[in-house]
């Protein structure tokens, strides 16, 4: 029998911005890019997200599946090792709530409120919740 999550739709966008939303939380507004600390913690919630979709699927294929789109997004690329697409994913929630000044600034800058990251996770499907609260206290530990 499987189990439904009834998990609404949820884009890589989605994820990245909640994400966001969630480090501010943690009273963490800066992402150094290209830090090999922080892309160690996301190679570490690839890991993770891969782990949940295997573990979700006997159950909830179609949330397995939501999770497998989010991973064909953040993953790193299979060539250079580089999360280049997620690091892009970032950038594109420009100019707010993300900002990087210049692109030879090393940062992506968090412009949230604690007010909007609250509004934003809320509106998160609960399903992501702790996905995105275990991914970002990874991040968190070496920002």
């Amino acid at each position: 029998m499987q189990l439904k999550t009834k998990c609404p739709p949820f884009s890589p966008e989605d994820f990245c911005l909640v994400l966001a939303a969630q480090l501010v939380l943690l009273n963490r507004q800066r992402i150094p890019l290209g830090d090999p600390r922080v892309e160690e913690k996301f190679a570490a919630m690839v890991t993770d997200l891969r782990r949940r979709a295997l573990e979700a699927f006997p159950r909830d294929e179609d949330f397995a599946h939501s999770i497998l789109n989010i991973l064909e997004s953040i993953s790193p690329n299979p060539n250079t090792g580089a999360f280049d697409e997620l690091w892009s994913l970032f950038r594109r929630l420009q100019p707010a709530p993300i900002n990087v000044r210049n692109p030879l600034y090393g940062a992506l800058e968090i412009g949230f409120t604690r007010d909007h990251a609250e509004a934003e996770l809320e509106k998160a499907p609960e399903a992501w919740r702790e996905i995105v609260r275990s991914s970002a206290d990874r991040i968190a530990s070496v920002l």
